[in-house]
């Protein structure tokens, strides 16, 4: 959840925002560990993988309003 996302945010991404972003320290927490560790080029480091996506929308009751109320309002 960057100043960009929040401010350029329409009705159907807010829904997805809820789901799948995270703040930048959450994000940072766990990249920058994997990042520092990585040797060489051309490695692919991610945040979600594709079963966490999954997750995610499986359990997306659980994320619904993290960052934005139901009337679209940033809450953060």
């Amino acid at each position: 959840m960057t100043d960009f996302l929040k401010k350029n945010a329409n009705p159907d991404a807010i829904k997805i925002f809820n789901i799948l972003a995270e703040l930048p320290e959450v994000v940072a927490a766990k990249l920058v560990p994997k990042i520092r560790k990585t040797k060489g080029f051309g490695k692919e480091i991610s945040f979600l993988s594709s079963i966490g996506v999954m997750w995610r929308f499986m359990t997306a009751g659980k994320r619904k309003n993290r960052f934005y109320d139901e009337e679209g309002n940033i809450k953060i």
